[in-house]
């Protein structure tokens, strides 16, 4: 074994000082049952190894978790079939340290010989190929899983779509044919109102859509403004009691008298709430109670929204606000939309700097936050009251009349304009 190992130090050398260090890879050798014998200095750099000292066991460079697959891969490379299934990953334990890698490949070479009983391993570092494999995966399943939403949105759509247009059609067919003039005035006024509702709804669907394609492709544009934040939530979750009392759900107010005011888009402050409570409102009980809370933190404002409906299980609380997504995705749920509710919510707040988390417990209910800024985005530009932001005075030379640049001083004023 200690000539092997001085065979391929010496090769090492030549192959350094002949400028291909690459041409002998970092190098082990181990015994037939796996344990380590000689090690070279770049084998035990990508481990994250001192050379001068004894490493006790191999296996003690290596990371608890792979550390029985290896063993089993050195202790039996002697036999046939394990020389046949290729090389093997592993994570060394000081992966962390400046020079070590954070995953190695090990490959088995030929045995030695017979008399010396001991096997050559070859390393090498696989830690970008790993990492380039599993951002790649990670992409993948993404790019899959947005395809399966997309797909399941474009079902659900169709009946989102055709069941208004059906109404429309029909009812509108109702009253411009031979049958509408034995229709009292009663009959037309109930189908023109079915008419606007269905129309209504369409409306709501499609803005829906464009608002989330507007999110997504960074074309929805806020405009920042102090307004009263209270009167904005009392107004809004007045509109909403309407919704709810067709189900006898009632809206519980706390902490809209101590709302401050604060700098955001409140058309996009309002639409969030009317989002949120449609969501509570769909999946509630009747005669059931949503609460509505607010309350400041420091710089910070957050609004708060319980319902006590289904609620949703802990593998699909992450996926709230993704665009498309809807816990009951089955052609035959019960609960009705396009998925895009909470999305346009999630984009909404992260275009005013904050942030929305979700919490719930399979039926019992589900709570939305979200957190706004109080003064707004810092980083936003703000319009200055006056296109002139300000002048200055720019010294200048007058030439001389030789042609040179030495002669009477004068000053130019310079108009900075406000282009925010």
């Amino acid at each position: 074994m200690a000539s092997l190992a001085q065979r391929l130090r010496q090769a090492e050398e030549a192959c350094a000082l002949a400028g291909t260090p690459e041409l002998v890879q970092p190098w082990s050798i181990h015994d037939d049952r796996g344990r380590l014998l000689a090690m070279s200095e770049r084998a035990a750099r990508l481990l994250g190894h001192d050379p001068a000292r004894d490493c006790g066991h191999f296996l003690d460079l290596v990371q608890v978790l792979d550390r029985v697959p290896l063993g089993q891969f050195l202790a039996t490379v002697n036999l046939p079939a394990a020389r046949d299934s290729g090389p093997m990953h592993f994570r060394p334990l000081r992966s962390g340290m400046q020079g070590a890698a954070g995953w190695v490949e090990i490959s088995a070479g030929s045995e030695a010989s017979p008399a010396e009983g001991c096997h050559i391993f070859s390393m090498r570092d696989v830690t970008r190929e790993r990492e380039t494999g599993e951002a790649a995966a990670r992409l993948r399943e993404e790019a899959e899983k947005a395809n399966i939403a997309k797909s399941r949105f474009l079902a659900n759509m169709s009946h989102e779509l055709r069941t208004p247009l059906n109404a429309i059609l029909g009812f509108s067919d109702l009253l411009r044919g031979p049958l509408a003039d034995k229709f009292d005035a009663a009959r037309k006024a109930e189908y023109v109102g079915l008419i606007h509702d269905s129309a209504s709804h369409l409306l709501d669907v499609l803005n829906g859509i464009l608002d989330m394609s507007k999110i997504d492709h960074g074309l929805y544009e806020i405009f920042p403004e102090r307004f009263d934040l209270a009167r904005c939530l009392t107004t809004t979750a007045a509109i909403m009691r309407g919704q709810a009392e067709i189900r006898s759900i009632g809206i519980e107010c706390a902490g809209f008298e101590d709302a401050p005011e604060i700098v955001a888009d409140e058309r996009a402050v309002r639409q969030i709430l009317i989002n949120l409570l449609s969501n509570a409102i769909k999946f509630s009980p009747e005669r059931s109670i949503i609460e509505v809370s607010v309350r400041r933190l420091a710089r910070f404002v957050k609004l708060s929204v319980q319902d006590c409906g289904v609620g949703i299980s802990a593998e699909n609380i992450g996926q709230l606000g993704t665009p498309f997504f809807q816990a009951d995705s089955k052609h035959d749920r019960k609960f009705e939309g396009t998925g895009l509710g909470l999305s346009v919510v999630k984009g909404l707040v992260e275009l005013h700097g904050g942030k929305v988390e979700f919490s719930s417990r399979r039926g019992q209910g589900t709570l939305a936050t979200v957190t706004l800024p109080i003064h707004g985005i810092a980083q936003r530009k703000v319009a200055a009251p006056s296109q002139i932001s300000r002048i200055e005075r720019v010294p200048e030379k007058k030439p001389d009349e030789t042609g040179g640049n030495e002669g009477e001083a004068r000053t130019n004023l310079r108009i900075l304009r406000n282009i925010a």
